[in-house]
């Protein structure tokens, strides 16, 4: 592509850069500018300079090679007594003896020392200044080659990335201050030499050194004036100068005693590691990428593209190509970054606009990500003012986005369901994951804030919002559990482990019935989207105290055991872990179960929660039944090659199995039957003694398939069939 400001055509990105094209070319006419400003101020502050410095040198020393002769015995003067010895013997005078003259001590006056110390040391600062204007003038011209350099090869992103480095480098080690800091030395090179002449002048002529001491304050005292405002920090017109130099000494300790890495390097050492994202690694160029966008660099780039992110055309910046390749909260800490979106009313009502009109699986997924950072990050201030608030000034810019919200969840149903179709669980992982922020936000909020605050009601909200869309929704994890908006107000630590555990049952419920390959589901389906402290959703036992066995002493929570619901014996019978099922089972793996550890220790710590009925009393749900409920199965292909992974394991199971039928056949097989075909599970198919769903799992099945002709809502309290609570199955 072309970029305006570079005037050269980049490479081409690869597939997952290209959404943000627009954002890079965007951030190189915007710095554009700003590059030529930097040139410019530096090449016209050292030009000045050395031009200064070179005339006040020549004059300092005009007047050095006078006063150094003062700190050491005058020759001259010696030469004259002898002179007068000649004379006097000439005329029969008094002879002084040439022992006495040449044997005097000599003795340096104090005003030569002091006029000698200051004008040298004014020389030294004066050539100290030229050699760093000359300096100066040499950095800039690395700085336009480190940021104009690139290859035939170099992409759009590849190219910026290098000039954040180089720019922010250059505001790191405050470079730009450099010159401010000649100006400031050469002043006090003029007053040191101002000093020295006026104590100069006085043992010569004290009117003389009069004038030259009062016409120096007075200047000393206009410029002190004129930078009084900036000394006091007040906004004013007039430079700095003089609060460089005052400060001087503080940024070089800060400087010194920089904490971050490669603090208090050589500046030259700097311009000689540019080149650090000019050569590409493939091994290693995805690692250095995510370490490089750290939270400072990120705000740096917004600055710049915030305007065009912003706009008609930076949508797929905004709800891609931010979230999914710019944001990482594991390698970085990026509460400020996501704090000062959250508290700009505009930029809320962008992100909310732009998500209401998603049409791709990646804008879907960027933009559950985006959310996700939205609502969970904070910091220290932000949390402070918040609390005494319950929460609510967290929250007073996102009316927009929050009435929004179930307008998103629709058009997120609608590429997952397209998705899903094509063996693509990214929208659904992401909404699991944010729906574990929501949760995790829960816990820590209930904590301060009244249960009836609008805080509260808002996460509610964004809860039951989820909800509604079919593919989307929790599945239920007991026979008793309900729908969200049916669960009473008081949200308690209980209803958060609730939760938590269904929002695991069912991400492991889709991957396993749809058989995912995908690494990032099963092994951490939040990355990189949580703190690195933050346990994951498959660890979200380690947030109540819950253990494979089912207590909870870390919360004091009491764990109810509920009737498993059909669809947890479903899943367990189709993963292999039928033995789970039994009275007093201790949960351990079968050999032959082929899961990833993760999923096994998920599914473990979620079983402990409900009662397993006996055997003959269990009811799985038939193909159909998954399917209402939003499950999508797909088939078993036909292969002779050995497993070599971890999920080609499980397919290989799933072929093999006697319990599964073609697709994923979930009920008891009859043994007649070599096709394996299902009992089905409603009342008119049953054989007599078979066991039946209990009427609520029947009756929200019913409600899945025809809610208006049921009566029964599923994100409303309404009767159910028999007049109840709706239920989910």
């Amino acid at each position: 592509m072309l970029s305006s400001a570079r005037g050269r055509p980049f490479a081409e990105s690869k597939p997952e850069d290209k959404a943000g094209d627009g954002l890079w070319e965007a951030y190189l006419d915007g710095v554009e500018d700003e590059d030529k400003a930097i040139v410019e101020r530096w090449n016209g502050s050292t030009t000045g300079i050395l031009t200064f410095t070179g005339l006040f040198a020549a004059t300092v020393a005009a007047f050095v090679i006078e006063s150094y002769k003062s700190l050491s015995p005058d020759t001259g003067a010696q030469t004259v007594a002898l002179l007068a010895q000649l004379v006097a013997a000439t005329n029969a005078t008094t002879i002084i003896p040439a022992t006495e003259i040449l044997s005097e001590p000599f003795q340096v006056p104090e005003t030569a020392v002091i006029v000698n110390a200051l004008w040298f040391l004014s020389l030294v600062i004066s050539l100290v200044c030229a050699l760093l204007a000359t300096l100066i003038q040499e950095w800039t011209r690395d700085y336009l080659r480190g940021t104009q350099w690139r290859t035939m090869s170099t992409t759009i992103s590849q190219y910026a990335y290098k000039h954040i480095y180089i720019r922010m480098g250059v505001e790191r080690y405050r470079l730009d201050r450099v010159a401010s800091v000649i100006v400031g030395l050469m002043h006090l090179a003029v007053v040191l030499f101002l000093v020295g002449l006026a104590i100069f002048l006085f043992p010569i002529h004290f009117t003389t050194a009069m004038v030259v001491a009062v016409s120096s304050g007075t200047a000393a005292a206009l410029t002190a004036h004129l930078h009084k405002p900036a000394l006091l920090g007040v906004a004013s017109p007039q430079p700095d100068v003089l609060c460089n130099c005052v400060t001087f000494p503080r940024t070089v300790w800060e400087y010194i005693n920089d904490p971050a890495p490669g603090g208090g390097a050589s500046i030259l050492g700097f311009f000689r590691s540019i080149m650090f994202l000019a050569t590409p690694s493939p091994a290693k160029e995805e690692r250095r990428r995510v370490a490089f966008l750290n939270q400072t660099r990120l705000m740096f780039i917004w600055q710049r593209t915030g305007g065009y992110v912003l706009g008609s055309d930076g949508a797929a910046s905004l709800l891609q190509y931010l979230p999914l390749r710019l944001v990482n909260l594991i390698a970085h800490e990026l509460g400020l970054f996501f704090i000062s979106m959250r508290w700009s009313k505009d930029i809320m009502e962008k992100i909310a606009t732009s998500m209401m009109s998603l049409d791709s699986v990646s804008a879907a997924v960027g933009s559950v990500r985006l959310l996700q950072g939205l609502f969970q990050m904070d910091s220290t201030i932000d949390t402070m003012m918040a609390h005494g608030t319950d929460e609510e000034w967290r929250w007073e810019n996102t009316e927009l986005l929050l009435s929004s919200f179930p307008r998103i969840v629709e058009r997120l149903e609608e590429v997952n369901a397209q998705a899903r179709k094509e063996g693509d669980m990214s929208v659904l992982i992401a909404v699991s994951s944010f729906r574990r922020s929501l949760l995790l936000a829960w816990d820590k909020i209930r904590k301060i804030a009244e249960p009836d605050s609008n805080t509260m009601s808002q996460l509610r909200d964004l809860l039951t919002s989820l909800d509604k869309g079919k593919s989307l929704r929790l599945l239920p994890l007991s026979s008793e559990d309900l729908w969200i908006s049916d669960k009473a107000p008081d949200m308690n630590a209980s209803l958060g482990r609730d939760l938590a555990s269904r929002n695991a049952l069912t991400l492991l419920s889709h991957l396993i019935f749809t058989r995912f390959h995908g690494a990032n589901g099963w092994q951490n389906p939040d990355s990189p989207y949580l703190r690195k402290t933050t346990p994951n959703m498959w660890h979200w036992h380690e947030l109540f105290g819950v253990n494979h066995l089912g207590s909870s002493s870390e919360k004091e929570l009491s764990v109810t055991t509920s009737p498993a619901s059909s669809l947890l014996l479903t899943l367990l019978e189709t993963a292999g872990l039928s033995t789970w099922t039994e009275p007093g089972s201790d949960f351990s793996a079968p050999d032959d179960v082929a899961l990833p550890e993760v999923a096994m220790d998920a599914l473990r710590h979620i079983a402990c929660l409900v009662s397993f009925p006996p055997r003959s009393e269990q009811v799985l749900l038939s193909n159909s039944e998954l399917e209402e409920l939003g499950v999508l199965i797909t088939p078993n292909p036909p292969t002779d090659t050995p497993p070599s992974s971890t999920e080609d394991k499980i397919d290989a199971r799933a072929q093999s199995s006697p319990r599964l039928e073609g697709v994923l056949s979930l009920q008891h097989i009859k043994d007649d039957d070599p096709h394996g075909s299902p009992i089905q599970s409603s009342p008119s198919d049953q054989q007599p003694d078979s066991p039946v769903l209990s009427s609520a799992e029947q009756g929200m099945l019913e409600t899945l398939v025809s809610p208006k002709e049921s009566g029964v809502h599923v994100h409303e309290s309404h009767g159910g069939p028999s007049g109840g609570e709706s239920q989910a199955p």
